[in-house]
């Protein structure tokens, strides 16, 4: 794992935190031992972007809603906007594998979201 945090360029710390709470939900094995290491515990192919984030992190929010404050129209509109931007987000992150985003192979994928013409025409809605 020193080598590991080196290549990678953090802390041999805060590595050891990541793969704790990667372990912690099952995605991957420790083992002990001059042979040992931690390796993934299913395929590179089943294991979503959207996995590993909400693993480390609980979940993939990017904007924060307050329902508490009363908002006016523009405030609403926003809060709108980033909803929808979070939960597309979120439709692409588990739709590209582990392997898919080392491999490259995410480049040239379709995803099944919404086309860049229905977030022109959301966006165009929302300014008016």
């Amino acid at each position: 794992a020193v080598n590991m945090s080196e290549d990678m360029g953090i802390s041999y710390l805060y590595l050891m935190k990541i793969l704790s709470m990667l372990r912690a939900k099952g995605m991957i094995i420790s083992e002990q031992g001059c042979r040992g290491g931690y390796r993934i515990k299913n395929s590179t192919d089943s294991v979503s972007i959207y996995d590993v984030i909400v693993a480390i992190e609980d979940d993939v929010t990017l904007f924060e809603n307050s329902a508490e404050v009363k908002k006016d129209y523009g405030e609403e509109q926003v809060e709108r906007y980033f909803s929808y931007i979070q939960d597309w987000l979120a439709a692409i992150l588990k739709q590209t594998s582990v392997k898919e985003l080392f491999h490259g192979d995410y480049a040239g994928k379709q995803y099944r979201t919404v086309s860049v013409r229905q977030m022109e025409s959301t966006i165009s809605v929302m300014q008016k």
